[in-house]
């Protein structure tokens, strides 16, 4: 397959980020499962993993922000334990799956398997990846140079990441702390947006009567899992730089959800609980022209997209990764998925990278001009 000239190829990219931009409507806040959910406690505990979120200044930057979103509404108060993995926030710096700073995973009990308790959050799980740097320094923070060269600042990427942990999704407002676009490098104060999703759920907010925490989970309980993150931003070349595959082609369906164990099957409760354990399916993606890197050998010109989300049994995962719909013309850059959480299971797997994880714009749905212009340019 013939390689696109990467100066034509740089002008493509930046007509389908303008196109990306200017069809990108302008919605409020949005929380999790359309549902005012709220925690099943009014005194949120957060805990700090010990074996690798020790950094003390770290953890001050963390509780500052939590202070930031408490200080919206008196339903909503944090303090922090001890304890570990525990029925509140769990705090942890290691491995993420996909483009992400951070991640965090919202627990909530599923109401057709448990609808006494359906309504209110019972765990949080906030990673820092720790395949990024980060500091609490804001004159040595910069999230917009060279991305091997970043630091991004733990208060700024914790206000929102806690933003997912009170009940909020990405909001598509520009300005918002709780976009879905990639960060500015300092950006720890809340702006009206936020404000207004954070009292929507809690200024009327009252824990159920009887509530129970996420620790009491049992095999066969329902649970809905959120899974949400601070994209990592790239500008035009460095998409082309960082990208192990650029290719158009039309997607063809997807694989039957897992769980990122051996054998596919739930794991422990423990574990289940935990910061990895993860569903998971593959988008297939027939190969129709591959502008930069090569394909897998024995792949039948196929790749396998790696997204989180799915339901197994009574447990439901959903993020707001990018959606892929049977027929869709797509043109993508691909990372290869590396992390340890999914990497070692099904084939080869690949990873969108780009700046929305929100409106769809990683995945480009290309019109017959555009299409016309690259041909034109290779």
């Amino acid at each position: 397959m013939k390689n696109m000239n990467m100066k034509h190829l740089i002008k493509s990219l930046t007509a389908l980020v303008l196109i990306s931009v200017l069809i990108t409507p302008a919605l409020a806040y949005n929380i999790n499962y359309d549902e005012q959910n709220g925690w099943y406690t009014d005194q949120v505990n957060i805990s700090f993993d010990n074996s690798s979120f020790n950094n003390s200044s770290w953890k001050t930057a963390f509780l500052t922000s939590a202070n930031t979103w408490a200080a919206q509404s008196s339903n909503l108060n944090f303090y922090t334990t001890t304890a570990q993995n525990i029925s509140g926030v769990n705090v942890y710096y290691g491995p993420v799956s996909a483009n992400s700073v951070a991640t965090e995973k919202t627990f909530i009990f599923n109401a057709t398997v448990n609808p006494h308790y359906f309504g209110y959050i019972g765990r949080s799980n906030v990673v820092f990846n720790s395949s990024c740097n980060f500091t609490t320094n804001q004159s040595q923070a910069n999230s917009t140079c060279s991305p091997s060269l970043r630091l991004y600042d733990v208060q700024t990427i914790a206000t929102h990441e806690l933003g997912h942990s009170v009940g909020l999704s990405h909001s598509n407002i520009a300005t918002a702390v709780m976009r879905g676009t990639p960060l500015p490098t300092i950006f720890r104060t809340l702006q009206s947006d936020d404000k207004n999703g954070v009292k929507f759920i809690y200024n009327s907010w009252q824990p159920p009567s009887g509530s129970k925490s996420v620790t009491d989970y049992k095999k066969g309980d329902g649970l809905d899992i959120n899974v949400a993150g601070s994209p990592i931003g790239y500008n035009e070349k460095e998409l082309i730089e960082y990208s192990d595959l650029i290719i158009k082609g039309k997607v063809i369906g997807q694989t039957s959800p897992k769980w990122n164990t051996k054998d596919g099957s739930e794991p422990e409760t423990e574990e289940l609980l935990g910061p990895y354990s993860i569903i998971y399916y593959d988008v297939v993606v027939e190969v129709d022209k591959t502008y930069k890197g090569e394909l897998p050998k024995d792949v039948d010109n196929r790749i396998y997209i790696r997204n989180i989300g799915g339901t197994i049994g009574n447990i439901t995962v959903t993020s707001d990764e990018n959606k892929f719909e049977k027929g869709q013309e797509v043109f993508l850059h691909l990372k290869k998925n590396s992390d340890t959480i999914t990497s070692n299971y099904g084939p080869q797997g690949y990873y969108v990278i780009g700046g929305d994880y929100n409106l769809d714009t990683n995945v480009i749905n290309l019109g017959n001009d555009v299409i016309s212009k690259m041909e034109t340019a290779t």
